[in-house]
């Protein structure tokens, strides 16, 4: 027979759910978290002991050292000023330099209207691309205006310096390369071409993808000037093989990875903030976007945290793969594909 429970014992029961409830909900969510602090440990550790950097300092801490007389970072940080200054609004467009460049077009050429702007623009500006000369066989370089040793709670906050003049110094050296061309200087064109391949040095051992985009911007601008410079057949074979070394140097150290690790230390850092509780979604995004993410815990964060960190190492890992890094099938070059290459394109522009 069934008796129906009284007052005092509703009482004590709704007491009980209300008291309870709360703690084995919390109980249950420090398990979790738990749980989860006990994840990032474990793959923070496998990172340790795989040498991995895992913070921003970390990476900081790998950057190779390089000797001043060695840095060719510094001729263009020393010359940062007038070559931020060339992209100031001109008075026309130049082409080649203020225009970005694939390649030039081997059947039209260099259009013939370009040519006088050009050399106009280059006495203009002849103390500056005389300076970069000194870039010519620099093959290493680290910049002095940049340090990733961020200490901050939100790694976004990490900001890199303008690499505008970077991106100037090739285009200048480019030009210089173009105009010695059409002067039938073939030698002067070679060094030009060697100082755009020493720019793209200087910028070698930055792990930032963002600092990675620009190098690689401007070793196409180097490969642009090579094809022009290849189409004379008059390069001697000395010149060959040094041209040969130079593609082969950067093509070696076009590796992603450095940048990737850069990438997941920054990241990282982000989601240690704020499953710490030291930054919140609002500090990360505007208030609409962090409204529309909706209440996130920091069992979610780190959870996020982990899954990163695994899935960046394993790219990480395949990142030198041909199929993942396209840039690796040219890592055979030789002087003899240069000039074959060479020879086929002039019989098929005689050809035509």
């Amino acid at each position: 027979m069934k008796t129906k429970n009284s007052p005092w014992i509703n009482r004590i029961l709704l007491l009980f759910v209300i008291v309870a409830g709360p703690i084995l909900y919390f109980v249950k969510q420090a398990g979790s978290r738990q749980r989860a602090d006990e994840a990032w440990e474990a793959c923070r550790s496998k990172l340790v002991t795989a040498g991995e950097p895992i913070t921003l300092a970390d990476i900081e801490a790998r950057r190779p050292t390089v000797l001043p007389e060695d840095n060719g970072a510094l001729v263009i940080e020393r010359l940062a000023e007038q070559l931020q200054r060339l992209s100031a609004e001109p008075p026309e467009q130049l082409p080649f330099f203020h225009e970005d460049l694939l390649r030039i077009d081997p059947f039209l050429g260099i259009p013939e209207d370009a040519i006088e702007p050009m050399r106009a623009f280059l006495r203009e500006h002849r103390p500056t691309t005389d300076a970069l000369s000194e870039l010519r066989g620099v093959t290493d370089g680290r910049l002095t205006i940049l340090s990733y040793d961020f200490t901050g709670d939100n790694p976004l906050d990490f900001t890199i310096p303008s690499i505008l003049p970077w991106r100037n110094a090739e285009k200048l050296k480019r030009l210089s390369a173009l105009s010695h061309l059409i002067e039938g200087d073939i030698d002067s064109a070679f060094e030009a071409v060697s100082a755009q391949f020493g720019v793209a040095s200087t910028l070698r051992s930055e792990p930032s993808s963002v600092i990675r985009f620009v190098r690689l911007s401007i070793i196409r601008g180097a490969l642009s000037t090579v094809e022009c410079l290849l189409r004379t057949d008059e390069l001697r074979q000395e010149q060959l093989n040094e041209l040969t070394a130079m593609m082969n140097r950067q093509l070696r150290s076009i590796s992603p990875k450095d940048a990737m690790r850069g990438e997941r230390a920054c990241m990282v850092g982000l989601f240690e903030s704020l499953s710490s509780g030291k930054l919140k979604l609002a500090d990360v995004f505007d208030s609409a976007s962090a409204s529309q993410i909706g209440p996130v815990s920091r069992v979610d964060f780190r959870a996020a945290q982990v899954a990163f960190a695994k899935i960046r190492t394993m790219q990480i890992e395949v990142a030198d793969d041909p199929i993942s890094n396209p840039w690796r099938l040219l890592s055979a070059l030789t002087p003899e594909n240069l000039r074959s290459s060479s020879h086929c394109e002039r019989d098929i522009l005689s050809a035509a």
